[in-house]
């Protein structure tokens, strides 16, 4: 176990509409430091929306967009040099059908990466085909007893390493210069007041 990040951010929801706004601040073990490491080294801006599709009195459906934002690494200072392993951009329909204290999910989302980019003393270099994409499904169970601000949250579903910290990744179905992720499994506990 070592810490990857600290991520703040800030929901505004309607009734139909929802935006986040907030800021990856990485404290992970960078390539640099060790192999293999859990983070990419690169703090982040996080802009995001989605919607509320109408559905019918149970199943709550929402689509929607997130971009993560990086910003480069410095790797070098004699020569100068900066990494920047790519922005990521998520794109997701999300199912929830709650049963009682228990929701059923099931998310289905394409994450892509742009190419990686080197910059030494002011020159820049993109890595040729070095972008990366996965369209994956995540199925959850959410539990929320009555009364209490607890979500206890089992999904097929986990961030994983420094190429995946950004967005969770689940069944592959397709992809690109990204782990073929079969089985991942994530425990979120989450408070809501």
């Amino acid at each position: 176990f070592a810490p990857q990040n600290v991520v703040l951010r800030g929901r505004l929801l309607g009734d139909r509409f929802g935006t986040t706004v907030g800021v990856f601040i990485d404290i992970g073990q960078t390539p640099e430091d060790v192999t293999p490491p859990n983070s990419d080294g690169q703090h982040a801006v996080l802009l995001g929306a989605s919607v509320v599709i109408p559905s019918g009195r149970k199943l709550r459906l929402t689509g929607g967009a997130n971009a993560h934002l990086t910003f480069s690494r410095s790797v070098s200072s004699s020569p100068s040099v900066l990494i920047d392993d790519g922005d990521v951009f998520e794109v997701y329909l999300n199912g929830l059908y709650p049963l009682g204290a228990v929701t059923l999910g099931l998310r289905a989302q394409y994450v892509t990466i742009t190419d990686i980019t080197r910059t030494t003393d002011g020159a820049g270099e993109i890595f040729p085909d070095s972008d990366s994409y996965q369209l994956a499904l995540i199925p959850s169970v959410t539990v929320h007893p009555r009364g209490t601000p607890i979500h206890a949250t089992l999904q097929l579903g986990a961030r994983s390493g420094a190429v995946q910290e950004y967005a969770d990744y689940g069944i592959a179905l397709v992809g690109k210069n990204v782990a073929a992720t079969r089985l991942p499994i994530a425990l979120r506990l989450r408070f809501e007041f």
